[in-house]
């Protein structure tokens, strides 16, 4: 059985899985800007940008949160 982490490396994770959160929030915003002119790139670059932050924002901290779940007793 796995020993439980440290507080220093339960604080980093949890640091770790919020901007991981925040750095998808912030490219689906991107994404929404590209995809509404107001920022002056490729459509498909919003597209891309969009699908990616909402996969960042929704998906990766839910596996990052399974990957380092402190063993059961």
């Amino acid at each position: 059985m796995a020993e439980p982490v440290n507080d220093t490396v339960a604080r980093n994770r949890w640091l770790a899985i919020h901007a991981v959160r925040l750095g998808g929030v912030a490219l689906t915003v991107l994404g929404i800007m590209v995809l509404s002119d107001e920022v002056e790139l490729p459509r498909a670059a919003g597209w891309i940008a969009l699908f990616i932050g909402l996969a960042g924002a929704l998906i990766l901290p839910a596996v990052l949160v399974r990957r380092w779940r402190s063993p059961r007793p």
